[in-house]
């Protein structure tokens, strides 16, 4: 990898962009089955890496773009898979949050994972995880994940930068 500094404006953000999308096609391969031989540990700890990357694209934006913090702000905030996106973030980074995104829309996120098999086969296995809201909901935390590679698509590409 080129040293980051030496890039031009913008390029770091496509850079970190492209990470995103490489954890969420791991996601996918995990959600489908795909992917055999680790735990359920190591495969919940990828779903995992793909949301803290997922929300630290909006750091690589402030730094990388002209675009303001306030306006990244408020199209995270403005977008529920990607508030959730940074309570989970957070979350996980600081062992629990205050006061989240969500919380402050009266939601009190929760996560569990779950191995789904489809019929009798073992090979059809997929990692399941849900997000549970406070009204008794549950959300499928990769229907959360699409969401949020489709609204940080539709960001950037208005922005240009993809």
């Amino acid at each position: 990898m080129p040293l980051m500094g030496h890039l031009p404006r913008g390029i770091r953000v496509r850079i970190q962009y492209d990470r995103v999308i490489r954890w969420y096609r791991r996601y996918q391969e995990h959600y489908s089955g795909m992917t055999h031989g680790k735990s359920i540990d190591e495969d919940c700890d990828d779903v995992l890496v793909f949301f803290i990357f997922c929300h630290q694209l909006k750091d690589w934006l402030v730094k990388d773009t002209e675009i303001p913090r306030h306006d990244v702000e408020k199209f995270i905030n403005e977008n529920e898979c990607l508030s959730i996106c940074a309570d989970i973030a957070n979350g996980i980074k600081h062992l629990g949050i205050d006061e989240g995104r969500t919380s402050r829309s009266g939601q009190d996120l929760r996560m569990h994972a779950g191995i789904y098999i489809s019929g009798d086969k073992l090979s059809e296995v997929g990692l399941r995880m849900y997000i549970s809201k406070h009204d008794g909901t549950q959300i499928e935390a990769f229907q959360i994940a699409t969401e949020c590679v489709e609204k940080w698509t539709e960001f950037l590409t208005k922005s240009s930068i993809i």
